[in-house]
């Protein structure tokens, strides 16, 4: 039994080593894990409560590795009088 969790084990670890060497080597550094949705709950939360403390109306976001743009669309959506820019340069993400 033991003899089955350890070579069970090992191949999920070559998996794992075989997995990064493809991200590494096609999607240049860039892995595609994305952001939890609680997370990206906390985010949009601290974006609003920024722009009210800064009193701005023209109040600009820009989304680093931004991925596909979903959670660009998501802050936009909460937060629809700010103009919001999603960045990638990875076309693996944005594909």
């Amino acid at each position: 039994m033991l003899e089955i969790l350890n070579t069970t084990l090992a191949w999920l670890l070559g998996w794992l080593l075989i997995w990064q060497a493809y991200i590494l080597i096609f999607n240049r550094d860039v892995s595609n894990i994305k952001t939890a949705p609680a997370i990206r709950k906390k985010i949009i939360e601290a974006l609003q409560a920024d722009q009210k403390t800064k009193h701005k109306e023209n109040y600009t976001i820009i989304d680093l590795g931004s991925e596909n743009g979903n959670f660009s669309r998501d802050i936009a959506r909460a937060m629809p009088e700010a103009k919001v820019v999603g960045l990638e340069i990875s076309r693996w993400s944005v594909w």
